[in-house]
């Protein structure tokens, strides 16, 4: 290199989304980078080279494994207690909704088949798994309530606010499964609504509302943190469609109310349009909350793992020194 040069700039990302050889030709993987197709190791290779084992082009890997954006986010405070927390947290509710789904399979399963579930009800399992559940989701804003050091006072509140929200959840939970149903949850498929019941339910739809809708932009913000939400590569299921389905199930539970005291012309129509708006709206719930599962561990993976920016993993070739003329 010349006396008095600068030395080579590293790589910017306009210079490797042109390809333009002219300005790549001197840069090279200086970090791990396994290839895309066979695993082979490319550090060391020039950013237009190919891989020696299987002759994949090098960029297509530095697309696919490199983030674009990684220089530009603040690091996590506590990547671990972040990811943890989030998918744990997911995690927990998603099991809940699916072991409140328990009950009515057992009773569908006792009025269409010969099996006898009144053991099923009896042990409670179920019950006490929710309220588990319930308690660990609880948990889960304070695990992500401040995970970089920018984030503002008022970001942290509303992250905040869903926590004391799981108070009414975990009372309903408690009211329904062990207070009004102490042997065998009421038929649901044959008889009136409990209205004890639907006030519980009520109180624990809303509660769940509000967490969620608190909980969301501090969810929103660790996710834009994966590559793969970014281009797309993730379901994304919004909490504004699992609130509106909660919302259906809800206009439901009203409906089989109004039921009740309706004429007999009205009675039947009535409850069954409103047990298929909670049947529809607990669906629409689960299978949200079943990709809400998927994809945050998938963004945990990421938060704990993240993928290497362009300044990790390119840099210059090394060239040998021209000497100084005297």
């Amino acid at each position: 290199m010349p006396l008095g040069s600068d030395p080579p700039k590293p790589a910017t990302r306009s210079q490797l989304a042109e390809a333009d050889p002219e300005l790549a030709i001197g840069l090279s993987l200086t970090g791990a980078m396994p290839c895309i197709t066979c695993g082979y190791d490319l550090q060391g290779l020039s950013v237009i080279g190919v891989c020696p084992e299987c002759g994949s082009a090098v960029r297509a890997t530095i697309l696919a494994k490199v983030d674009p954006q990684a220089d530009e986010l603040q690091p996590l405070l506590h990547p671990g207690l972040a990811a943890y927390g989030l998918a744990g947290g997911v995690i927990a509710g998603f099991i809940a909704t699916i072991t409140a789904w328990l009950p009515r399979v057992a009773e569908a399963a006792e009025r269409y088949t010969p099996l006898d579930t009144a053991r099923f009800f009896e042990s409670r399992f179920f019950a006490l798994a929710i309220f588990l559940c319930v308690s660990v989701a609880a948990f889960a804003p304070l695990t992500i309530v401040r995970p970089v050091s920018k984030t503002t006072r008022a970001q942290m509140l509303i992250t905040l606010a869903a926590f004391p929200l799981f108070a009414p959840m975990l009372w309903a939970v408690h009211r329904i499964y062990f207070v009004i149903d102490p042997v065998t949850p009421p038929a649901y498929f044959v008889g009136s609504p409990d209205p004890d019941r639907l006030v519980a339910r009520f109180v624990f739809t809303g509660a769940l509302i509000g967490a969620l809708l608190c909980v969301r932009p501090a969810a929103r913000r660790l996710a834009r943190r994966s590559m793969a939400m970014r281009a797309g590569r993730l379901n994304r299921q919004t909490v504004f469609a699992m609130a509106g389905a909660l919302l259906v199930a809800s206009v439901g539970d009203v409906l089989r109310v109004v039921a009740v005291g309706s004429p007999p012309a009205l009675r039947d129509g009535l409850d069954i349009a409103g047990s298929l708006l909670v049947f529809g709206g607990s669906a629409m719930f689960t299978v949200g909350a079943a990709f809400c599962a998927y994809d945050a561990v998938r963004v945990a993976q990421a938060l704990r793992r993240p993928q290497p920016g362009l300044r990790q993993v390119v840099g210059s070739a090394s060239r040998p020194s021209t000497p100084a003329r005297r």
